[in-house]
C-alpha cells in the first residue's frame, strides 16, 4: 500500500507534469519493493536560484509508522534532482527495515548472552583486570 496521503508542493517553480509523472514512478517502485505502509509523504520542489548551492531543492518527508524520514537534495536540474532524492530514500528505507529486523531479532532472543565455557563470565586480559 502505497501512501495515505501524497502531497506535491512547488515553491517558486511551476510543477511541470513531466516531475509529476517521475515522482509518481518513484513512488510505484518504492511501493513494490516495501512491504512496510507509507502513512504521508511530503514532496516539496524549491526554485532557489542560489549560485552554490544550485537552482532547485528537493525536500522529501516520508512517515512510516515507528519513524520519519526526512531527505533533502539539492542541484541545477529538476528531474535527476528528484530522481537522486527518491533513491536515496529508498536506502533509507532499507536501512530502516534492516534496522527494525535487527530490533525484532534481538528482541526475539531475549537478548541475554549465552553463557560459555567459563561459567558465563568473560576472562580478563590480565590477571589484575576486574571484570564486571
Amino acid at each position: 500500500m502505497i501512501a495515505q496521503r501524497v502531497q506535491i508542493e512547488g515553491r517558486n517553480v511551476a510543477l511541470h507534469p513531466s516531475v509529476i509523472q517521475v515522482i509518481d514512478a518513484k513512488l510505484q517502485h518504492i511501493k513494490k519493493q516495501h512491504r512496510n505502509p507509507i502513512k504521508s509523504i511530503r514532496i516539496v520542489l524549491v526554485g532557489s536560484r542560489h549560485h552554490r548551492t544550485g537552482a532547485f531543492e528537493v525536500h522529501v518527508v516520508a512517515c512510516v509508522p515507528g519513524n520519519t524520514i526526512v531527505v533533502n537534495e539539492k542541484g541545477q536540474e529538476v528531474h535527476p534532482l528528484v530522481e537522486q532524492a527518491f533513491d536515496t530514500l529508498n536506502r533509507r528505507f532499507l536501512k530502516e527495515r534492516q534496522r527494525s529486523s535487527d530490533r525484532r531479532q534481538k528482541a526475539g532472543d531475549g537478548g541475554e548472552p549465552l553463557p560459555d565455557e567459563t561459567g558465563g563470565l568473560p576472562e580478563a586480559a590480565h590477571m589484575g583486570d576486574v571484570v564486571i
